[in-house]
């Protein structure tokens, strides 16, 4: 299963999450928002994310947010 995970260069929750997905050999793309207004509108409409990380499984289930819990549901 492919995700793609919306970033910024500042976020510590989203390093972690990078960390554990790489420790589930989990393929994911990482698209960094903090400047691009677009992607980060789209994702409010979306998702209802004012935040990162937000977690997109190729299925479209998502996660807003860090939850490890949730995140290792979604790559199982």
């Amino acid at each position: 299963m492919k995700f793609t995970l919306y970033t910024s260069q500042t976020c510590a929750y989203c390093e972690q999450l990078k960390k554990f997905l790489g420790m589930k050999s989990a393929e994911y793309e990482t698209v960094d928002i903090a400047n691009d207004l677009e992607t980060r509108q789209e994702l409010q409409r979306k998702y209802s994310a004012v935040t990162v990380p937000v977690l997109v499984r190729e299925d479209g289930e998502y996660m807003v947010g860090f939850n490890l819990s949730k995140a290792a549901s979604m790559v199982q």
